[in-house]
């Protein structure tokens, strides 16, 4: 004899399964695309940065390491982000503090 079992949920039962499998996927969704979006500012941080050396570097005869650490001292002096002093420098030409927002 056959049992013909209906497939919804008794009245009152819960079947989270799919549910919560979904909210997994999706909370690891969110967590992927919040390190893209992560590794995208760092890169673009990184480019700008290099950016910024290589002014340093073709301005004041620098050597890579030498441009990359008066970055960071510039940053630190002001206790600003290094990319944030490297943007400054490579939108105005002036190795300074950048403007507090």
């Amino acid at each position: 004899m056959e049992s013909h079992r209906d497939p919804r949920p008794a009245r009152g039962a819960t079947d989270d399964g799919p549910t919560t499998e979904l909210r997994l996927v999706l909370q690891r969704l969110a967590e992927v695309s919040e390190k893209v979006e992560h590794l995208t500012r760092a890169i673009h941080s990184r480019d700008t940065i290099e950016r910024a050396a290589g002014m340093l570097m073709e301005r004041y005869g620098l050597t890579s390491d030498e441009a990359f650490e008066l970055l960071v001292a510039t940053s630190s002096a002001g206790n600003s982000r290094l990319a944030a002093v490297a943007a400054h420098l490579t939108a105005t030409g002036v190795l300074e503090q950048p403007p507090q927002p």
